[in-house]
């Protein structure tokens, strides 16, 4: 662990456009610290980064890296606990990995925090209740939505992990007309076949906190 510390740390001094402010240190078997990143049109981020012992593999689905700041949240592409969303490819190399994930940052950092893009492509929660252990996903429809419709939904369920189950919605079918409707996920992650059941109705405004978490 320790040795992997210090490679980590190395990689990091590696960027111009960011320093550490807070070492790096092992605390219950992660590798925490804090960075500053460094931007000339707007004032400087720190991010608390975080950095599971699986690093550089990926926890299921998700990544092992963290980099956090919960003011950013009103910005695109950022999860509900603060964290910068993004997805890299899987390498077993740790310097590899980490200077691929250094720079993903980076680029978020300029495209959504400097530039504040918007570009309509991050996956919003499509329901939530009181169990937040259950997220239910969308993707893009074959046909457009209608104010007021209702009827049924077909989802099926993606993985497990930390106790939240994910669901991926697969399609609508309405009781008030015959727009049925199904969501255009990848042929690996599309299917009918032992989807579940449940009830859904189209309202004008979705509730939302920072315009990007949907309730």
């Amino acid at each position: 662990m320790e040795e992997k510390l210090n490679s980590i740390i190395n990689i990091f001094q590696q960027f111009d456009d960011l320093k550490i402010i807070k070492n790096f240190e092992i605390i219950d078997s992660c590798i925490v610290g804090k960075i500053q990143v460094s931007c000339l049109l707007k004032p400087n981020i720190i991010f608390e980064v975080k950095i599971s012992n699986n690093y550089p593999l990926k926890e299921g689905s998700t990544e092992s890296i963290r980099f956090v700041n919960e003011d950013l949240k009103k910005y695109s592409h950022i999860n509900f606990d603060g964290s910068v969303c993004f997805h890299n490819p899987t390498h077993p190399d740790l310097e590899y990995k980490l200077e691929f994930d250094i720079k993903a940052l980076l680029e978020w950092v300029d495209k959504y925090y400097i530039k504040e893009l918007n570009d309509g492509r991050f996956e919003y929660l499509f329901y939530k209740n009181q169990d937040a252990n259950q997220i239910f996903l969308f993707s893009d429809p074959d046909k457009s939505l209608t104010k007021d419709d209702f009827g049924f939904m077909f989802f099926s369920k993606h993985n497990t992990f930390n106790d939240k189950n994910t669901f991926l919605i697969q399609g609508l079918k309405s009781q008030a007309g015959s727009n049925n409707i199904v969501f255009g996920w990848s042929r690996y992650y599309s299917g009918f076949q032992g989807a579940n059941k449940g009830l859904y109705y189209i309202a004008e405004k979705t509730t939302s906190l920072l315009s990007q978490f949907r309730l």
